[in-house]
């Protein structure tokens, strides 16, 4: 019976620490791209797979706002265009994790979504996702592309703290 009772309890032991699951950021969470600050980030999610899942809507017109151009001339050019609506991407983030600690596995277990995360660059200041240099009219995010020295910083509700290096992100036009 003592036998049976240890090999339950290594089979839920396994089981979740093998589950999958999705742990949410927080509301607050900013993502810059080209440091325009409105990027709306919604539904931004850790899945225990290494990977981060966020969906983005840039707003018509942006490219207005890091115009070197005229601004009052490119937004009236863009607002004229009924074509300009606002653009959503979902992304995809493949991640390398360091510091990903057993404590850190077992704060998921209690929540689920993050007490920060941040978007950082190698110096550990907040970051721009992209660097694009499309004109106002035509922006669209590359289908894959592979930010450099980019990471995120995840802080769990317990103040466990690691890192998700991203490697790779992969865009689709929602």
């Amino acid at each position: 019976m003592k036998f049976l009772s240890l090999l339950i309890l290594l089979a839920i032991h396994a089981y979740t620490a093998l589950a999958r699951y999705d742990v949410y950021f927080n509301s607050n969470f900013l993502m810059y791209i080209e440091g325009y600050h409105e990027i709306k980030a919604r539904d931004c999610r850790f899945n225990s797979s290494k990977v981060v899942y966020c969906e983005v809507v840039i707003p018509p017109c942006y490219k207005c706002y890091q115009s070197k151009y005229d601004f009052k001339l490119c937004k009236k050019n863009c607002t004229n265009d009924k074509s300009q609506t606002s653009v959503g991407y979902r992304l995809r983030f493949d991640l390398t994790l360091k510091n990903y600690t057993e404590k850190c596995r077992e704060s998921f277990k209690s929540t689920s979504h993050f007490n920060k995360v941040q978007l950082m660059d190698e110096r550990g200041t907040y970051e721009e996702l992209i660097d694009l240099s499309y004109d106002c009219m035509k922006f669209k995010l590359p289908s894959t592309f592979y930010p450099s020295k980019k990471h995120f910083k995840f802080t769990t509700k317990n103040n466990c703290v690691f890192y998700g290096y991203i490697t790779k992100v992969t865009a689709t036009k929602i």
